[in-house]
């Protein structure tokens, strides 16, 4: 799948199979029931270590890397990471597929994905000015 080219780091090793349609936020609940047993035996536990010892278990050498492979799982994770890395090509084609992602949805895909204050206005506008020019071609 195209857009994953910044992500071999976090490939998915050997570990237990994730759900189908794995979720984030079940991700991140099964992490701080995690944190509560490390705590029992380690008060100083962090939540970190917790998302770190679930990402082993998934086969990901990261949070990061397992919290990456499930974003790509997504259209808005594809359409982020299409804009993201500059792929203009497979960022059309995932507009031609989906041609119309609300502000709403691109705004809650790079939620906790991108820094505000660095590139974030600028992957809004790729997004939005590619699915605008998608919409305004003629079909053909």
């Amino acid at each position: 799948m195209g857009g994953t080219t910044g992500l071999e780091p976090f490939r998915r090793k050997e570990g237990m199979p994730l759900p189908d349609n794995p979720s984030l936020d079940w991700l991140r609940k099964q992490a701080k029931r995690h944190l509560d047993e490390l705590r029992k035996a380690n008060s100083d536990a962090q939540l970190a270590d917790a998302q770190f010892e679930i990402a082993k278990r998934y086969g990901f050498s990261s949070w990061r890397g397992l919290k990456a492979h499930v974003d790509s799982l997504s259209i808005e994770g594809q359409l982020f990471e299409a804009a993201r890395s500059g792929n203009q090509p497979r960022l059309v084609e995932l507009l031609d597929e989906h041609p119309d992602p609300s502000e709403e949805q691109i705004k809650h895909y790079l939620t906790g994905n991108l820094c505000r204050c660095a590139t974030y206005p600028e992957v809004m506008d790729a997004v939005r000015l590619a699915a605008k020019k998608r919409n305004a071609a003629p079909a053909g």
